[in-house]
Parts: C-alpha cells; structure tokens; sequence
C-alpha cells in the first residue's frame, strides 16, 4: 500500500471511530459530516443532501427503533443484534 494510501486510510478510520463515539443513543439523528470528510479525504464530490422532510427523517427513527427493539427489517428480515424488550 502506498504512503498517500495508508494516510487516507488512517484519515477515514478517526473520522469512523470519532463519528461512532459520538452517537450513544441518537443513532437515529442526522449526521452527513462524516460522510463529507471521508468523501474529501478521499477526493469525491460530496453535495450537500440538505435535510430529509420531518416525516421521512421520523419514519427513520421509527423504522431504526423497530429493527433494534423488535429485531425485524422493514422487510421482515431478522436482525441478528435486537435489544429484544
């Protein structure tokens, strides 16, 4: 692997481990600054998303609280890590 990709590497990895520190409970805000700084680190063009309507952005925390409580994928799929209540 060459140096410039070993530091890309390494860049992304801190902006995981950084982003994945933060969350705790708020897996299901909005955060599309980790995406950005991987995609700059890496040279990609990254627009602006701009923010998901009230009622998409909800139906994503309900959707993400029935697959970590209920342990099932909208599409009935299991999901092997539910915190089963």
């Amino acid at each position: 692997m060459h140096d410039d990709s070993r530091e890309k590497l390494g860049a992304i990895e801190k902006i995981v481990r950084d982003w994945v520190g933060k969350q705790g409970h708020d897996k299901c805000w909005y955060y599309p600054e980790p995406l950005r700084k991987i995609a700059e680190t890496l040279g990609i063009e990254y627009p602006d998303p701009g923010l998901p309507s009230e009622a998409e952005f909800q139906e994503g925390c309900n959707r993400y609280r029935r697959e970590i409580y209920q342990g099932v994928t909208v599409d009935g799929r299991p999901v092997p890590e539910a915190k089963k209540s």
